[in-house]
């Protein structure tokens, strides 16, 4: 009887310990959402701004056809 016990109080820590690393899992996921968003967001910015770069030297274009080197 005391080993059955003994068998399923080890039974309890090692689910509690499974459990603890399923939670640890679900915050590092989400963790790596968070980033993956951001990352996403700061991508979109930096290709908004690039465009504004191209704009930006298509109109500048006609003036520098001006310049004879």
């Amino acid at each position: 009887m005391q080993q059955v016990n003994a068998s399923a109080q080890r039974m309890g820590q090692l689910m509690a310990g499974v459990a603890s690393v399923a939670e640890q899992s679900a915050a590092n996921t989400q963790n790596v959402a968070a980033a993956a968003k951001e990352q996403n967001a700061s991508m979109q910015e930096v290709s908004a701004l690039a465009d504004d770069l191209s704009k930006t030297g298509e109109d500048l274009q006609p003036a520098l056809n001006n310049f004879k080197v």
